[in-house]
């Protein structure tokens, strides 16, 4: 699992590392550590995490000249600037991964989204005729602010977020 010091590796490795145990197998983490720049070197956090989940961790040393270096290789590789600069970190922890013999990788790209909501689930449990718990959902929006939702906020937002949640995509495009 490539590691950073971050929430979202943090929600990932966790969860990740409940469910390989319950199966028997072992989480490894691969991490990028900036010894050379302490503002954003997560050294010290990866060291927390793994420790708390339990596991092996290898950290590489990323320098400046290699994220400059790995990112023209990308443009000449597939002759377009590279996304984001995240490449020049992640391919050489996948590299080390695989020479170790890992034929799967996980990130904790999107881990935050345990703690986010989305409204649309309303339209969902609409869908499957789940009233009562669309209207929970409803209810307690975090847009309302922690307290329930008075009856003209539900109404709006079982129609903004249920009904036209609700609707299958072909409708959503022919009203645009």
């Amino acid at each position: 699992m490539s590691v950073s010091g971050g929430l979202d590796s943090t929600v990932v490795s966790a969860t990740a590392s409940r469910a390989l145990a319950a199966d028997g197998r072992d989480l490894r983490a691969y991490s990028a550590v900036f010894p050379y720049l302490p503002e954003v070197d997560e050294t010290d956090r990866i060291d927390a995490l793994t420790a708390a989940c339990g596991f092996e961790s290898t950290r590489l040393r990323i320098h400046q000249s290699g994220v400059l270096e790995s990112l023209v290789e990308y443009q000449h590789r597939w002759d377009m600037p590279c996304g984001g600069p995240g490449y020049a970190v992640e391919r050489p922890l996948m590299a080390r991964a695989r020479a170790d013999g890992v034929e799967s990788m996980l990130d904790g790209q999107g881990g935050d989204e345990v703690f986010g909501y989305s409204p649309y689930l309303i339209g969902d449990r609409l869908r499957r005729l789940r009233i009562p718990s669309a209207m929970h959902l409803a209810r307690n929006l975090p847009v309302f602010g922690g307290r329930p939702a008075n009856v003209g906020e539900l109404r709006w937002a079982l129609t903004a977020f249920g009904v036209r949640g609700a609707l299958p995509y072909g409708l959503h495009v022919r009203h645009r």
